[in-house]
């Protein structure tokens, strides 16, 4: 059973005491209480015999070891430092936004593409993706990378993703990059995968039957190819530009696209190449078969010449390789289809130097830039699709003007939308001019003093959807002010009146006045039933009207009507059926045939027993 060393232990409750240092052999950092840790600390690992320390200020294990002469020397990467900055305008309305620093100074900084404010170190850098930077905003939240709040943009420049108004205060606490020691990344060489690794590391991984690349990219080891190589170590390599094309006879030439400019890599260093080169040779080919040569580029000082080399598909050493071209037996041309180019590639540095060079002139070939005021400049346009320039746009819009008239101007001709005439105004006509008479579309004209139209000064609106039809509308105030509006039509089949419907008809609103209309089948209903006289249409019962209260046959009131009781209507009944109602009447059943006599004289002849004379000379009495 294998035992540790004298001295060694792992890490419990009762070594853990101020002031006392240790040494750790736990390969498994998740059972270690890190900030219980004195600072000094060593930890070994017990299978690689790795060594690492503890240093005051650090987040993690540093990485230590034995030079030559037994001396322990560490690979520190870092000390704290502390920036404080307060924002002084949160967004300057340009895409930037100023903040101060510790002395008072202002910076105005860019916004990101969504807004978000970025923050540049002035005192030092710190190591990307390593969580060796925090923010602290009012002495209160923190963010960083890890815990969300905060984007790590390079070696100086960070962004906070929540906006912050004016007045906030934010501290950068961040660890300053020295690189003593043993720098960053670090280069691992065994079959075994490394136990720990930093962001960039590399590891050639001999387990496999050829050694295999790889580098950390923070979650796995990812393996490198020649290409990713190139990229990373900026090796030759063309990044735009250096279009190859057949040239005169029996060669080739280069040129570069649209924008004139070839951009390539010798040896890490880039070339920028504005010319054409014409008809490079490309040597005769009498081997009875095809043949593969390579067209290369070369620097010579700060220029570069070109070469072919024959019958290889590889560059020569310290040079750029441009194209493969294929050669047929006895050729004395070259095809386009013969002419292969390499990959284009893009490295860190190019893309550093694009940005260098990049400018808010219309110069050929460079990243455009806005100036201070957010302002770039373009060339000219000739192209449809090329960009159009302010003093273009103001040029197109002179023209337009003068085209177009102004307020007062009375505009000629017909405007034509989607096929549709629209004619705002037109000569006015006489309520009796025809409606083919019209333009076909939609116009309008005031019929003032014309004769026919039912209001004078009226606006006419007139549609005509084709040559046979025309609907006419009138609009004209009445004499309250009220707007009154009428409305005919006029068919080319309607063979009288010009063909205009009979009348004008007047559009009313509906309402229960002498100026609106009302509900024709309301109307009708309510006729028919006033003409009802023989029978009762709302089968009305005697004692209902009793009901009403406003008939009382009781009522001793002779100026109004009464209405009898059924009791008293019997009565009556009874005594119209009765022979002889009034027994002390004058004229009894005995009296048959009675005469009145209705004169102011006496009669003297013709009368007999029962008659009655109605003295009239008098104002009172019967005889």
């Amino acid at each position: 059973m294998a035992t540790m060393g004298r001295g060694v232990r792992k890490v419990n409750e009762s070594i853990m005491q101020d002031g006392r240092t240790l040494i750790i052999t736990e390969t498994d950092d998740s059972q270690l209480d890190w900030d219980r840790i004195p600072d000094g600390t060593l930890k070994i690992n017990p299978v690689t015999g790795q060594l690492f320390i503890k240093i005051q200020g650090e987040g993690a294990w540093i990485p230590a070891g034995l030079t030559y002469d037994g001396n322990l020397t560490i690979a520190k990467d870092a000390r704290i430092v502390v920036e404080v900055f307060k924002i002084i305008r949160p967004d300057n309305g340009d895409g930037t936004f100023t903040y101060e620093n510790e002395a008072g100074e202002q910076r105005t900084k860019p916004l990101t593409a969504i807004g978000q404010q970025t923050f540049e170190l002035e005192k030092g850098s710190f190591i990307v993706k390593r969580n060796k930077i925090e923010a602290i905003i009012n002495d209160t939240l923190h963010r960083s990378a890890t815990s969300g709040g905060l984007i790590e943009i390079d070696e100086t420049r960070i962004a906070l993703e929540e906006k912050l108004v004016a007045g906030t205060k934010v501290t950068l606490k961040y660890f300053l990059k020295v690189n003593i020691g043993n720098p960053y990344p670090r280069f691992f060489i065994n079959p075994e995968e490394p136990e720990t690794a930093d962001y960039g590391d590399f590891w050639l991984d001999l387990n496999e039957d050829q050694a295999i690349l790889k580098w950390w990219d923070g979650d796995s080891w990812e393996t490198l190819g020649a290409e990713d190589i190139e990229d990373i170590l900026g090796a030759n390599m063309i990044y735009k530009g250096f279009n190859v094309v057949p040239g005169t006879g029996r060669s080739v030439s280069i040129n570069h696209g649209s924008d004139a400019l070839g951009v390539l890599f010798i040896g890490g260093v880039r070339f920028r190449e504005s010319r054409a080169i014409s008809n490079i040779a490309v040597a005769a080919n009498s081997s009875g078969s095809t043949r593969t040569d390579t067209l290369y580029a070369r620097a010579d000082g700060n220029r570069l010449t070109y070469g072919v080399a024959t019958g290889t598909i590889n560059a020569p050493a310290g040079t750029c390789k441009i194209a493969e071209i294929k050669v047929p037996n006895g050729a004395t041309s070259i095809s386009a289809s013969n002419i292969t180019l390499v990959r284009k590639a893009m490295t860190i540095k190019f893309i550093s130097d694009e940005i260098y060079d990049s400018t808010n002139q219309s110069t050929a070939g460079t990243l455009m830039r806005r100036d201070s005021a957010g302002r770039a400049k373009v060339a000219a346009p000739s192209a449809d699709d090329d960009i159009a320039r302010k003093k273009e746009v103001d040029d197109a819009m002179e023209v337009a003007k003068a085209a177009v008239k102004r307020a007062g101007d009375t505009m000629t001709g017909q405007l034509t939308i989607d096929g549709f005439g629209i004619l705002p105004k037109m000569t006015a006509v006489a309520a009796s001019v025809s409606g083919d008479g019209y333009k076909q579309g939609i116009t309008t004209f005031k019929t003032g003093t014309l004769a026919g139209y039912p209001a004078q000064n009226a606006i006419a609106v007139n549609f005509k959807l084709d040559d046979a039809t025309v609907t006419q509308w009138i609009y004209a105030s009445g004499a309250g002010g009220e707007i009154r509006s009428w409305f005919r039509h006029w068919s080319s089949s309607k063979a009288t009146n010009n063909g205009w419907s009979d009348v004008f008809k007047e559009v009313r609103d509906l309402g229960e006045t002498a100026d609106t209309a009302y509900r024709g089948d309301r109307g009708k209903t309510a006729y028919d039933h006033s003409q009802v006289r023989d029978s009762n249409p709302h089968e009305t019962k005697h004692d209902q009207l009793l009901e009403r209260g406003t008939l009382d046959p009781t009522s001793t009131d002779t100026t109004k009507n009464k209405h009898l009781s059924n009791a008293q209507a019997k009565k009556w009944e009874d005594h119209a059926d009765a022979n002889s109602p009034h027994p002390n009447h004058l004229i009894t059943a005995n009296y048959d045939n009675q005469k009145v006599f209705v004169q102011s004289t006496k009669p003297t002849s013709g009368m007999k027993a029962g008659d009655i004379w109605i003295d009239t000379s008098v104002s009172y009495g019967t005889k």
